[in-house]
């Protein structure tokens, strides 16, 4: 998600808010080649699709602020099945919010959840629980 969102090539997992016993604390690549600009900008046009007119749209609506949807593009991708290990309805969001006015202010958000016989909060819902205080801690 972050190579889409920010037109670089992959990288590892990082945050340089961790301790390195959790992960590296810069980008570490993958690979040595990016998307072509043609398929970042299918990717994105797709991801934001998904979460104002897809899947995500619903639980977007219903828990991010509408004053943080507007100065956010937030995109992303769902999914769902049925495991057995462990049992249960497994639900997942992976997505992105970033600032519309300062383009470099964003976040990578994954969220995955096995539902037993009671369902709680999609992973979209949580997603957007998240978004919301990441954008209190970090947008204007």
């Amino acid at each position: 998600m972050r190579a889409f969102l920010t037109e670089q090539p992959e990288t590892f997992p990082w945050s340089k808010h961790l301790s390195s016993d959790l992960a590296p604390d810069k980008p570490y690549p993958l690979s040595a080649h990016k998307f072509s600009d043609n398929t970042h900008f299918g990717m994105r046009q797709l991801f934001l699709r998904t979460a104002t007119h897809g899947t995500a749209r619903k639980y977007v609506n219903k828990t991010v602020y509408n004053y943080n949807r507007r100065k956010l593009n937030i995109g992303g991708k769902t999914g769902s099945l049925d495991g057995l290990d462990p049992k249960g309805r497994y639900d997942w969001f992976a997505g992105f919010a970033q600032s519309k006015e300062e383009p470099n202010k964003s976040v990578v958000i994954v969220v995955m959840q096995v539902h037993d016989n009671l369902r709680t909060l999609p992973a979209t819902g949580v997603a957007g629980v998240m978004i919301n205080h990441w954008a209190k801690e970090y947008l204007p």
